[in-house]
Order: C-alpha cells, then structure tokens, then sequence
C-alpha cells in the first residue's frame, strides 16, 4: 500500500503543470514554516516545564531535534530569545503564538525596550526580513549601538557614543599614534576625520581595486600622487567629465519605466554603482524613483536613486523622511506617513511581491 502511494505522488506530481507545482510547493511550505514557528514558540514553555524528560528525551536539544529536526544552535536561540523577551510582551507574544519567526523576532530583541517594545512589535509584523534588518542596521547606526558577547555568551548593549571612542582613543595614542599590535611593532595607528563622501569614494576605490585593505589604498593613492607630472596620464590630471542634470529642468513624460542608457550613465557616474543609501556600500540592484514613478512618470536623474535589495524594500515600507532630497538629508522615521499618495503604490509593491510578480531590476524602481 505504502509503494503504491508513493507511486501515485509520483505520477500525479508529473501529471502537473509548471504552474500547478509550484503552487503546490508555495502551499505545503507555508504550511511547514507556520508548523517550524508555532513549534519554536512553545519549546520555552517545553523546557520550563521540563516535559521533555518526562517523555524520556535526554535534553531539550534531542526533543527538538527529534520531533521538528531543528538544530542545537537554533533551541539554544530561541532559549536566549524568549528570555531577553520578558519585560517585551508584544515581541514575546508573536514569538509564543508563532505568528513571526524567531530569526526575525532576534533581529529586534537587542535593541528594543519595553517603551519600545509595541512599535517594534508593529515593525516586525510588517516589515519584509530584508527591510527590517536594514531598519535596525540604520537604528544602531544612529544610536551607535555596539553588541558584545559576555563571558557567558549572552548578548550585551554597550551604548557609547563615536566622540568618547574617539577620546578614549586618543587617550592611549601618544602624539595621535601607538602601536598598531603587538606582532607587527612597526605599523603605526592614525585617526582621522573624514566627510561621508570621501569615505564612501575611499570603499568605492578599494573594491574597484581588487578589494584592498584601507592601508594597501592608501599606499596605491600616494603612489600616482607621486609620480611626476610628465609620468600622468592625460586623462587622469584631468576631471572626469560628469553630466549633470537641473531640478529646475522639465522632463517630459516617460515612455516606459525603464531610464535611458543616458540617464543610467549620469546616475552610475554619481554612484559609482553603490547603494545610494547613506553609509551603503553594496551594489545597486534597482533605480528607486523617489518621487514614485507613478506619481511623476519621468526619469530625472535627480529623483532616481540606486539601492541595494535591503534599502529598496525599507523605501516602500515608508520609513525615510525627506525622499525627494539627496540621499544625505534622507531621515529614518518611527513609523511610516500614511497619509502620503505614495504609501498607496508602496502598499501595491509589496502586496505583488508577496504574491511573487514584482521582481525589482536595474532601471525599474
């Protein structure tokens, strides 16, 4: 009886479209992820009450493993999670009722408070993953957040701000230098302040150079700025030409939603073909309209930004003030503006990604 099963499964998974199977598969792995959840969220409650010994499983670890084949590291997680989650019942109730994953639910468990812990719970139920981790990354980034592991392994908030880092530095540099480490004596430390855009074109050479490290960099830099004149080539004593473009200047009306190559061209020159996002350095993936393209059907350039799959999904979930300004006046804001036309087309951005037809490319944003 049991071949025969398995063979008619065979049969009828053969006898099935493309279409037809993989609506199958989205539908019994919803089904497996809601399961994972809802098992991950009552194993606290499994070892509280120590019922895996009850039914003669060795540790907590084994009854997981056994009976939803979840890994050590994962049950010591959760374990850790529920927790850090005691004074956060929002956070604690997604995670117990299994309505969110526990990945996801860690993502926010560090940096929230219990004066916080609503909004973050709001955060989680509606944020995709990726926009999500992108949010508390801008979160921690702003508040300068540190996370350190304890002796005993436990995760720990350090709060300290970049000017008493900077000080404390300072401190241990004699004359603004000390000894890089121990096994190299001869490497000295500078510190340096440096403006956000001469950073970002600092990363930008090092990856476009084979991934240096920052001293190999700037021994490369100080190696042209050396050379003699007469050795120079022509084209690197002189700017390279950048085509710019004027708010003030009207665009017509797009034909499609797809920029042309030279629109593509003025926004890659400005870029470096970085995440326009401040303090990003990945690749971009799309052309963000911040205007929204269907609110203003046209391609100037000033109002098209290139992001990264993380930053374009935190876009849509409007949670950046100031869009239409240059990248570096863009704000995080507590909770997205409701009220604004454009939170109508991100509503439909998402609600067509869920449903797997928005596939996001270079040029269409």
């Amino acid at each position: 009886m049991k071949n025969a099963a398995i063979q008619f499964a065979l049969k009828s998974f053969k006898e099935m479209t493309d279409s037809q199977l993989y609506q199958f598969c989205k539908k019994y792995g919803a089904l497996s992820l809601e399961a994972r959840r809802k098992f991950a969220g009552a194993l606290p409650e499994v070892f509280r009450r120590k019922l895996h010994r009850k039914y003669g499983y060795a540790s907590i670890h084994e009854f997981a493993a056994k009976l939803a084949g979840m890994s050590q590291s994962s049950v010591d997680k959760i374990l850790r999670l529920d927790k850090k989650l005691e004074d956060k019942p929002a956070l604690k109730a997604l995670l117990s009722s299994g309505k969110q994953g526990w990945s996801k639910i860690e993502r926010v468990a560090y940096i929230a408070t219990p004066e916080t812990d609503k909004s973050w719970a709001n955060k989680v139920q509606n944020l995709p993953a990726p926009a999500l981790s992108a949010y508390v990354r801008e979160v921690k980034n702003l508040q300068n957040f540190r996370l350190e592991v304890t002796a005993g392994g436990e995760l720990k908030n350090k709060n300290q701000s970049t000017q008493n880092r900077i000080s404390a530095n300072n401190e241990a540099l004699p004359n603004d230098e000390s000894l890089f480490n121990d096994e190299v004596s001869n490497w000295r430390k500078i510190t340096i302040n440096i403006s956000p855009e001469t950073e970002k074109q600092l990363r930008v050479f090092k990856q476009k150079n084979g991934c240096l490290t920052f001293e190999e960099a700037l021994r490369k830099l100080l190696v042209v700025a050396n050379k003699p004149n007469k050795q120079r080539k022509k084209s690197s004593s002189k700017p390279v030409p950048f085509a710019k473009s004027n708010s003030q200047t009207s665009f017509q009306p797009a034909k499609s939603r797809k920029p042309s190559r030279q629109i593509e061209k003025i926004i890659e020159r400005k870029y470096q073909g970085c995440c326009g996002f401040p303090g990003c350095f990945h690749a971009a993936t799309s052309l963000h309209h911040t205007r929204r393209f269907a609110l203003c059907p046209d391609h100037n350039p000033d109002y098209i930004v290139p992001l990264c799959d993380a930053h374009e999904r935190l876009i849509h979930s409007g949670l950046i003030e100031n869009e239409t300004d240059p990248p570096e006046k863009w704000r995080l804001r507590l909770n997205a503006d409701l009220s604004h036309p454009k939170r109508t087309i991100d509503r439909v951005v998402q609600k067509f990604r869920k449903l797997g037809q928005h596939k996001p490319a270079w040029g269409v944003g």
